[in-house]
């Protein structure tokens, strides 16, 4: 019998402890109200009046209020269905296949375009010589014109209608070379271009004693570079070239000049 009465002092005890960590007391003090004191303990008034029953009816300043403990709401995340992770799985993959496709085709593009460029004409004045053995007496000047990228190509064509030697030897006569041909450009970079005209050659001479000129034909190959300064182009490079007439030898030239572009 003292036993039982021990146990249930014992689990009395207990229960007013458990009740007195999980239940608050507050004296309502002047300007509170119910909403006020809830908010104050992070509760709802409908659980502030279900922890004191009547208060709703009869509250006033003095009111000692059991303040109960806050709820604890568990938070369960959502279930994920797998083949939905498998679709979204899916999803991030063909995103980053076709990012990686785009990329990869845009670099192609770019590379496989970047010598698609407009025609482009330019009008130069050249300094040019047949052959580094003789510089004074083959050296030429005069006008002519380039064409690039014809039809978006990496094709055109060269001449230079005009190049004299006048003033520039001490002879009897003065003569002109005529070039023209093809050319096949190639662009480096937005300002650096090179450039192969295959060109047929023509060589006029003007005798001050008779009263017709004489003509020589040959072939020449030009490889130069160009570059662009907009609206102007600066050139050098060699020419390489033929006459045919009996011992005709191969020559090795130069060329410079400056050229409009339009």
């Amino acid at each position: 019998m003292i036993r039982k009465l021990l146990l249930t002092v014992v689990f009395g005890t207990l229960s007013a402890i458990a009740m007195a960590q999980t239940i608050t007391t507050h004296v309502v003090q002047r300007g509170e109200t119910a909403e006020s004191i809830a908010t104050l303990y992070s509760i709802t008034t409908e659980q502030l009046f279900k922890a004191n029953p009547g208060a709703e009816d009869l509250f006033y300043v003095g009111l000692k209020l059991n303040i109960p403990a806050k709820e604890k709401v568990q938070v369960v995340p959502p279930k994920t269905d797998v083949s939905e992770n498998a679709t979204l799985s899916n999803n991030a993959e063909s995103i980053d296949s076709v990012r990686n496709h785009n990329m990869s085709s845009t670099k192609f593009s770019l590379n496989d375009n970047k010598n698609e460029r407009n025609a482009l004409t330019a009008f130069n004045i050249s300094w040019l010589s047949g052959s580094f053995k003789d510089i004074k007496s083959s050296s030429f000047y005069g006008f002519g014109i380039d064409a690039f990228n014809i039809g978006g190509s990496l094709f055109g064509f060269n001449t230079t209608i005009s190049s004299f030697n006048y003033g520039l030897v001490d002879s009897k006569y003065v003569s002109s070379e005529i070039f023209f041909g093809p050319n096949v450009s190639y662009w480096l970079n937005d300002n650096v271009m090179v450039c192969l005209p295959l060109q047929g050659m023509c060589n006029v001479y003007f005798e001050e004693q008779k009263d017709k000129a004489k003509l020589t034909w040959g072939l020449s190959a030009s490889p130069r570079v160009y570059f662009k300064l907009d609206p102007f182009m600066l050139h050098g490079g060699l020419i390489v070239g033929k006459t045919f007439v009996s011992k005709g030898k191969v020559e090795c030239g130069f060329t410079v000049g400056v050229s409009y572009c339009m």
